[in-house]
């Protein structure tokens, strides 16, 4: 009797609860382009990645996609919705049924941080967004704050003296337990030109990160920052994380997108590379001479350490130094017996 009244107490509480979010959502419903804001937030509860038509479906709402994406940020942290989260799962399948199921709120803030990145970085969304993705750097979510890092490194390119207002929240960051989180920040240090004072101490830190993208990262960032103090602390010798994978087979892609990234500076690769030659993993090895190669005759200081490793064991590093000495001077590469 006593387990009927208790099922019937919390149906008759979870309607009322139920009521109670119906009428406070119908009086702040405002209608965007046609359509409840309720209806736009509750697209992004669906599942998938957001196609160009979806992201510019969004841009044509303009300001108001913007207004509309921050209140998303802030869906499913009331009392309110709480209570209805965690009553319904308990109830009996009839009950469940007949009541709407609980929106994974946590999802909508996911794609609401991701979409704000996407949508509009213009200053006058800055002014709107901004604020709102400080505040959801604490979510409890990890994946809502990394999106939310993301969209915030989105903002900061085109941003003036006011980026500062970001800089505390993406130092609190890169202490975070999620690494995904930590890499977004550390990426996003590199925008902060003007406080290499307090940004480098921190990046230089992050290279000593357990986790291989926040080392990337900061290696990135800090060659942005400062290219000859980032060499000065070893920063090169991450670029080994690029040529390697975790199967052993060279990561080519990441080593030339790390190129393509970072300014071509040979003083500061070349001598990096040539330490590189003499690696116990043979696709750091041939990743090195590939490299040395394609800063041609600015890589002449490489050719005795290149010529030692056309006698390397292993062949594809044999053929990688040997392709890497004509590209730097064909000449010498013709009287090493490189055709």
């Amino acid at each position: 009797m006593r387990k009927r009244s208790r099922i019937t107490f919390a149906v008759l509480a979870l309607v009322a609860i139920s009521l109670l979010a119906w009428v406070l959502l119908a009086l702040r419903d405002r209608v965007v382009n046609g359509r409840p804001e309720s209806y736009w937030i509750s697209t992004l509860s669906m599942n998938g990645f957001f196609s160009q038509t979806d992201v510019q479906q969004w841009q044509e709402l303009g300001p108001d996609g913007v207004v509309i994406l921050v209140k998303a940020l802030g869906e499913g942290k009331g009392p309110v919705w709480n209570i209805y989260s965690a009553v319904w799962p308990k109830l009996p399948a009839t009950f469940k049924a007949r009541l709407t199921k609980p929106t994974d709120w946590s999802r909508v803030r996911m794609r609401a941080a991701l979409l704000l990145g996407e949508v509009n970085t213009n200053r006058a969304s800055a002014t709107i967004a901004i604020p709102a993705l400080l505040r959801t750097l604490r979510d409890t979510n990890a994946s809502v704050r990394m999106n939310a890092t993301a969209a915030l490194n989105h903002f900061l390119p085109g941003m003036g003296e006011e980026r500062d207002q970001i800089l505390p929240g993406s130092l609190a960051t890169i202490h975070v337990s999620n690494p995904s989180v930590r890499n977004n920040a550390t990426i996003g240090l590199q925008y902060f030109t003007d406080r290499t004072n307090v940004v480098v101490p921190v990046l230089l830190q992050a290279l000593q990160d357990l986790d291989s993208d926040v080392r990337r990262g900061a290696a990135y960032s800090l060659y942005r920052l400062d290219p000859t103090g980032a060499a000065e602390a070893g920063v090169i010798a991450l670029l080994s994380d690029y040529f390697s994978a975790p199967d052993g087979r060279v990561n080519r892609g990441s080593a030339e997108r790390v190129l393509a990234k970072i300014a071509k500076k040979p003083e500061l690769f070349v001598p990096a590379l040539i330490e590189l030659l003499p690696d116990q993993d043979f696709c750091v090895r041939s990743a090195a001479a590939d490299m040395l190669g394609q800063f041609g005759g600015q890589a002449r200081r490489a050719v005795p350490a290149l010529r030692q490793a056309m006698n390397d064991t292993n062949e594809m590093v044999r053929v990688a130094a040997t392709n890497a000495l004509k590209q730097i001077d064909p000449e010498l590469g013709a009287k090493a017996g490189v055709e």
